[in-house]
């Protein structure tokens, strides 16, 4: 995927956050979790509808762009399915 700073910006755990990554089909995030947790992804507004795999399971993102996953520890990957969504922030904790 490509950084940009041109698709806007979102508010998020009261920060103001203006440089994305854009999900395309050959993006891919992989990491090992050490345990259990929660996987949170903050997309901008037009990733509303837009789906992404987390490991091969199909999330859609809803319409406030915050899409949440409960995980097991282990290796974990994130793809796009459909749509061209920016992800601003994710964390797992």
């Amino acid at each position: 995927g490509n950084l940009s700073t041109s698709k806007g910006s979102v508010e998020y755990s009261g920060e103001t956050i203006s440089r994305c990554l854009k999900i395309e089909s050959k993006t891919s995030i992989a990491f090992t979790a050490a345990n259990d947790g929660t996987l949170t992804m903050v997309f901008g507004s037009d990733g509303a509808g837009c789906t992404i795999y987390v490991d091969d399971t199909s999330y859609e993102i809803p319409g406030n762009g915050i899409l949440t996953v409960n995980l097991s520890a282990g290796s974990h990957t994130v793809k796009k399915n459909n749509g061209t969504p920016n992800l601003f922030y994710i964390s797992y904790l």
